[in-house]
């Protein structure tokens, strides 16, 4: 029988919205939408955190809150390296991670990803939504994804392409070790969100 567990990683120092994390969104911290899932999906949940507000929160889930490491002063930190360290404590075989910063999702949609995920010999999967056709653009208005002389590419590609959207994840023991957790055979659940808070525009 593979031991699962649902993790969270919540710290204070986001680049962009201080303590976003605890920030209100539709009512609530942030933060509680996801743990109101991690809870609803009836497997153990595993928060590593550095804000005390968090620590309170989770606790009202009955989750194991611990100390969130490695935190750098540029704000970057690399997750499966990190995992690979809590996954010393929690032993686990399987570990879904559940972003803070993404408050909506289907659990039905979640429950049946973890289903099709465990009865694969996949190494990880993550949650990504289709990409739209047309052109993309950066912030000059430069084209980033093709030529305007490819100007139709997108509608003669054959196979859906999809972006990973920050929401669920999930991967077994072997992948935590590695600098990226993505690595191996990898599998796509299609979702319908693509909401994942990173600036105060997208709370509003």
């Amino acid at each position: 029988m593979e031991k699962i567990v649902t993790v969270i990683l919540a710290r204070a120092g986001s680049r962009r919205i201080p303590r976003k994390n605890v920030m209100p969104y539709r009512g609530r911290p942030l933060i509680e939408w996801t743990l109101i899932d991690a809870w609803k999906l009836s497997i153990p949940i595993w928060v590593f955190t550095d804000m005390p507000e968090v620590r309170k929160i989770a606790d009202q889930y009955h989750a194991n809150v611990r100390e969130k490491l490695f935190e750098r002063d540029d704000g970057f930190h690399q997750t499966g390296l990190e995992l690979a360290e809590y996954n010393k404590e929690m032993d686990a075989d399987v570990i879904i991670y559940l972003q803070a910063t993404s408050p909506e999702r289907d659990l039905a949609m979640v429950r049946a990803w973890i289903a099709e995920f465990l009865q694969s010999d996949y190494d990880c999967g993550f949650s990504a939504v289709p990409m739209r056709e047309g052109m993309y653009y950066d912030a000059t208005g430069r084209e980033v994804n093709f030529s305007m002389d490819r100007r139709d590419y997108n509608s003669n590609v054959k196979s859906e392409l999809y972006r990973e959207n920050g929401s669920f994840y999930i991967f077994r023991r072997g992948q935590i070790g590695k600098n990226h957790f993505l690595n191996g055979r990898r599998m796509v659940f299609a979702d319908r969100h693509e909401l994942d808070i990173d600036t105060i525009g997208d709370a509003r």
